[in-house]
């Protein structure tokens, strides 16, 4: 048999099990500050205090940190993952285009002959593009890397605003002019891979469409490493189900699994586009230009100046346009001196069959001759090439480079898909769809829970910014600040997240002063996502009630206190007081 006491104590929650003294039989009740008798080891209003015979109380914070990033993790995802997907998915297109060069661009790309054939000279190859154009200047020469490629002869375009090169191709094996078009960079990116580049680095909107790709790569990071940490934070407590959510296909158990475990497989791969994204970047790319300098990280600069020595050089340079090593035309375009230049780069350690000749621009420089293999294992080495003598000048060899520079360029290769050739650009392919799947199974889990219309709010998670201790304050928004002076399109997105969340509190505040502030609360809580139980159209009155003082509780970046806990014991609560009843 219980006893009434057995019963009584069963019935509460473990919380209260814990910290509530008993009241002595036939001893009435304290008044709770609401005047409504309390029972004995029943929470007072502060949630966490208790009241009994004693009349004491004690208070405790409730947890705030994963509300904290909960909330900051629902803000971004919601109004920063468009872009985030804009750019998934003009990445995804950018992946394949090597792939699709190789269909579209196959008359100039490849050549008659196959790997081993004999191949023609190299000044007997320029001639006949020389034939072809008319004599012009030439800017650089490609040769062939072997027989089943072309030669490329580039001649300036000046008609060209993106700093673009008259490509001709030319049969090594044959001397025959495959064809031409115009090629963008060092790398010779074809019109094809140079439009989609600019699509997906800025929309072609100019300076604004710049701002949309330098969004998406500063918050995709602190957006992955917040879902990390939520995910994280219950690894303990139910260890063995995260791990089923990590092994078990997600696409049958709901948006929400499917948002988890793809997240979190797809998690290094986002937080690498985000970083090496940045240096992309018109600000953000700028402060970690300074502070690669100003830490030695920069690659040395050939200087082609005859008698000249090294400067430093933007790893970026040759994807914004550089694609020589000199500017204007040049005063030497003889075909046989490009023979002669390219075999005393080869006396000087240039051993990579992927190279560029390139021509002085005056009397005062030197010819420059460049390994331009960007596949693994890199070839990047450079020479300066005296022609009147045959020896070098000045020379860069890419292991001699600091590592963080070694790093900077294997970071620029891997993120344009060409460090590892199609398994890069694969994995490209499959991050990109899987950042797709993530936003996409995010807004369906929004979409789900959604409020019943605009003056409902966001339905943002629950947080109390009262439950957050100063040290708390003090360290994110010294973060918050540091991270947004770093990264400036990061910084001026978050103090708008705060200024939305300022205004609609202060409205729902207004709302609540003249009556209609309970619909509002009860839309804003998220129970599924923060553990609280979010009140419905047919929620009982007590509920809405509880939500309207919650609305009372907040500050400007919280939201509604989750209901759940000032109306009625949560289900962890009311599933532990039945396992005490039972066990009592």
């Amino acid at each position: 048999m219980h006893s009434p006491q057995a019963h009584e104590r069963a019935s509460l929650p473990p919380s209260t099990l814990e910290t509530a003294p008993e009241t002595p039989s036939g001893t009435t009740p304290e008044p709770s500050p609401e005047g409504r008798p309390a029972a004995s080891g029943q929470p007072t209003s502060r949630g966490t205090g208790t009241s009994g015979a004693t009349g004491t109380s004690r208070t405790r914070r409730r947890p705030w940190l994963k509300p904290f990033v909960m909330r900051l993790h629902f803000y971004a995802g919601v109004f920063v993952a468009p872009f985030i997907l804009l750019a998934a998915l003009t990445g995804a297109a950018y992946a394949v285009t090597p792939q699709l060069e190789k269909i579209v661009y196959a008359q100039e790309l490849t050549s008659a002959g196959r790997a081993g054939d004999e191949q023609r000279s190299l000044s007997e190859q320029i001639a006949a593009a020389q034939a072809y154009t008319g004599g012009g200047v030439i800017q650089a020469v490609r040769p062939a890397p072997d027989a089943g490629q072309t030669t490329r002869v580039l001649y300036p375009e000046p008609s060209d605003e993106d700093g673009g090169l008259r490509t001709v191709f030319v049969d090594p094996t044959t001397a025959q002019i495959r064809g031409e078009f115009t090629s963008y960079t060092s790398l010779g990116q074809s019109p094809m891979r140079h439009w989609l580049e600019g699509f997906h680095s800025s929309l072609y909107l100019g300076q604004a469409g710049q701002k949309y790709s330098e969004l998406a790569a500063s918050w995709l990071g602190i957006i992955a490493a917040a879902g990390l940490f939520l995910w994280a934070w219950t690894w303990r407590k139910t260890r063995k189900n995260k791990r089923a959510e990590l092994l078990k296909p997600a696409v049958r158990r709901g948006p929400r699994r499917l948002h988890l475990s793809t997240g979190i497989w797809a998690l290094a791969g986002m937080l690498f586009l985000s970083a090496t994204g940045i240096t992309w970047s018109q600000w953000a790319g700028a402060n970690v230009g300074e502070l690669r300098a100003a830490w030695g990280w920069t690659s040395p600069r050939l200087d082609s100046s005859l008698g000249g020595t090294a400067t430093h050089e933007d790893e970026h340079a040759a994807h914004h346009g550089a694609a020589t090593a000199t500017d204007g035309g040049n005063l030497w375009s003889d075909p046989a001196a490009f023979t002669q230049v390219l075999s005393f780069a080869r006396m000087n350690g240039i051993g990579s069959a992927q190279v560029e000749v390139v021509p002085p621009s005056s009397p005062e420089k030197a010819w420059v001759v460049r390994e331009t293999r960007a596949q693994f294992p890199t070839a990047a080495n450079q020479v300066a090439i005296d022609r009147a003598n045959g020896t070098a000048t000045d020379r860069v060899d890419f292991a001699a480079q600091p590592l963080a520079a070694q790093l900077t360029t294997w970071g620029i290769a891997l993120h344009m898909g060409d460090l590892f050739g199609v398994w890069n650009q694969a994995a490209l392919l499959v991050l990109a769809l899987a950042i797709t799947v993530v936003i996409l199974a995010g807004y369906r889990m929004w979409f789900r829970r959604r409020p019943a219309g605009l003056r409902s709010g966001l339905a943002a998670p629950s947080f109390r910014p009262r439950d957050v201790p100063w040290w708390g304050w003090a360290a994110f928004g010294g973060a918050g600040l540091a991270l947004g002076l770093f990264l400036p399109a990061l910084g001026l997105s978050l103090a708008a997240f705060v200024v939305l969340d300022a205004a609609v509190l202060a409205w729902r505040g207004r709302r609540t002063r003249w009556g209609g502030g309970a619909d509002g609360a009860a839309s804003e809580g998220d129970g599924r996502g923060t553990g609280g139980a979010s009140a419905g159209p047919g929620a009982p009155a007590e509920t809405g009630a509880a939500q309207t003082g919650a609305q009372e509780r907040t500050s400007v970046i919280g939201s509604p206190a989750a209901v759940g806990s000032a109306s009625t014991p949560s289900s962890e609560s009311r599933t532990t007081s039945a396992s005490s009843s039972a066990a009592e």
